[in-house]
């Protein structure tokens, strides 16, 4: 569980300290070193539970079910029904128009990293059991020339 601090900061206190942090965020330019201030700021806790939060803003965006989504990401009931009261009331605009920006690959289709990502990781196309299973990841890889190395 996350440890959140009873003692409040000042208003004007968080939101310098929360100014600053942006202003670094945004002045990441690697992935590697994106991942490397991830890794370093977030316990692996914090991390899962803000992946888990993006995925069910997708898949609430996509219409997925709630049984669906609690069976792939292992949420409860009443986390899904918080985020999607948040994301009918425009909550996740920003989030959802940033993840629907495309890319056009190599062969000149548009398709979206993380929802390309988000079908096959969370099993929305999950390939049987068994040796091999994953072969499919790597065909996928060549044809869309890379899309997955810039996740």
């Amino acid at each position: 569980m996350v440890y959140i601090s009873k003692k409040p900061l000042k208003p004007e206190t968080l939101s310098r300290i929360s100014d600053l942090f942006i202003a670094h965020i945004a002045g990441i330019k690697t992935k590697q070193n994106s991942k490397r201030f991830i890794d370093e700021i977030l316990t692996n806790t914090e991390k899962k539970m803000l992946a888990k939060r993006l995925a069910i803003i997708v898949m609430l965006h996509r219409k997925q079910s709630y049984s669906i989504i609690i069976g792939i990401l292992k949420v409860s009931r009443t986390t899904i029904a918080k985020i999607n009261i948040d994301l009918k009331n425009g909550e996740f605009d920003f989030i959802i128009s940033q993840l629907n920006k495309t890319s056009k690959n190599a062969s000149g289709n548009k398709s979206s990293n993380f929802s390309i990502w988000l079908d096959i990781m969370l099993g929305m196309r999950m390939p049987a059991v068994g040796k091999g299973r994953w072969k499919f990841l790597d065909e996928i890889k060549q044809k869309k020339n890379g899309v997955y190395s810039k996740i």
